[in-house]
């Protein structure tokens, strides 16, 4: 069984202040160093929407955490032409130490990247 989390969970959580995002890019798996920038206001705002609406309901998102505190989130938007996934990067927060946070993150079942 795969360890996924709704949107719902993801919205609370970067809401929470658990960390402060960075960057949100569009990435895509055939097309190595390329990457699209996204709008942190709009990635929240297009998250809200999908919540309110239902849709998007499970995605996978896996997480790496750097000794320090740096966090990224991808999710695989599962795009079999283009291979699309979205990466959230972020930073530790809310006073929150990297330990207390992965805490966080496996009780969300965000698993932690293999790589």
């Amino acid at each position: 069984m795969n360890e996924t989390i709704t949107s719902k969970k993801l919205c609370g959580l970067i809401k929470g202040g658990m960390f402060d995002i960075t960057s949100v890019t569009r990435r895509y798996f055939n097309r190595v160093g390329i990457a699209e920038a996204i709008k942190t206001e709009k990635f929240m705002e297009d998250l809200d929407t999908v919540t309110s609406a239902g849709i998007f309901d499970i995605v996978e998102w896996i997480y790496y955490m750097s000794s320090e505190g740096i966090v990224i989130l991808t999710a695989d938007l599962h795009d079999r032409y283009a291979g699309e996934y979205i990466e959230v990067l972020g930073k530790v927060a809310g006073g929150l130490t990297s330990k207390e946070l992965k805490m966080e993150l496996e009780a969300r079942h965000i698993r932690r990247s293999e790589e």
